[in-house]
């Protein structure tokens, strides 16, 4: 919540009606009665209450102390963890017409963040913040915010899977058994013979040095998508060779044209971005 208001803004969003002070009038001490003040008004503004007294803006609870006749210190020995805020909660919830979030309320907020919201967006906050939106629109006291935010990852990890699913749907048995093949590890027999060649040339160096035989370096098995991912490196015949059997390989998978062609353009880029972080953390090691 912003910490600064205007006059009119705090008139506007602020203002204790009749019915409300009714409601709160119950409280049968000043910092009760402030505490249930700025519960209140702030789940009206929020869609959820506050979870803390720093949560709601200085400026808002002097606002709200003038309109009762008591001092703002008041909200300092207000119980944010005991009986009487449950009460108060509750009272506040009866008196709007809200509810607090079931698990079929979760399980509903998922399924409408996966087909309304993570398509087009997937930042924590931003989810967080359309989930609390809309609480707020089906009267909903939302949960606490730890399991808001469980609720968003719940919901990125499902629409992931169903995008997934739906691609998949789509390739032929052919097409998915060469996509298998691409994480079968293997080694290259050229790669295999450089990387002996290598080590052999490294182990004699090494022994007519130290004067103590050395055995070389096996090389490391990699799966042919690993192979696909790799840098091109320095420019050379070899090297545009090597990109052309990769791009030959890729068009015999025999991938449909138009196979994202119903995926929004977000999260493509969202996804292009996690895989080149994920080969950044891939090629960082080894450069090491």
């Amino acid at each position: 919540m912003k910490r600064h208001w205007t006059n009119e803004e705090l008139v506007e969003h602020w203002t204790l009606s009749s019915k409300e002070l009714d409601l709160i009038g119950d409280s049968k001490t000043d910092h009760n009665l402030l505490g249930a003040a700025c519960l209140l008004k702030y789940f009206q503004y929020e869609g959820r209450f506050p979870a803390q007294k720093q949560d709601v803006p200085p400026i808002v609870i002097v606002h709200l102390a003038q309109q009762l006749g008591v001092v703002p210190e008041k909200i300092i020995p207000y119980d944010w963890e005991g009986r009487t805020i449950k009460a108060h909660r509750a009272a506040i919830r009866a008196f709007l017409g809200v509810h607090e979030a079931t698990l079929a309320d979760e399980e509903a907020l998922v399924d409408w963040l996966c087909q309304e919201v993570v398509a087009e967006q997937r930042q924590e906050e931003a989810l967080m913040a359309s989930l609390y939106t809309r609480c707020k629109e089906q009267l909903i006291d939302p949960p606490t915010p730890d399991r808001v935010r469980r609720l968003v990852h719940t919901a990125i990890h499902r629409f992931d899977e169903r995008l997934c699913a739906t691609i998949m749907q789509r390739l032929s048995l052919e097409t998915r058994t060469q996509l298998d093949a691409l994480l079968t590890v293997e080694i290259p027999q050229t790669q295999s013979r450089e990387e002996t060649t290598t080590a052999l040339e490294g182990a004699s160096l090494e022994a007519e040095t130290a004067e103590a035989p050395l055995e070389p370096t096996p090389p490391r098995p990699q799966s042919a998508l690993h192979a696909l991912k790799r840098d091109v490196g320095p420019l050379s015949l070899s090297r545009v060779l090597q990109e052309i059997d990769k791009l030959e390989r890729i068009h015999q998978l025999g991938l449909p044209a138009d196979l994202f062609a119903h995926v929004s353009a977000k999260t493509l880029d969202g996804y292009r971005t996690r895989i080149a972080h994920d080969m950044r953390n891939e090629i960082a090691p080894c450069s090491r």
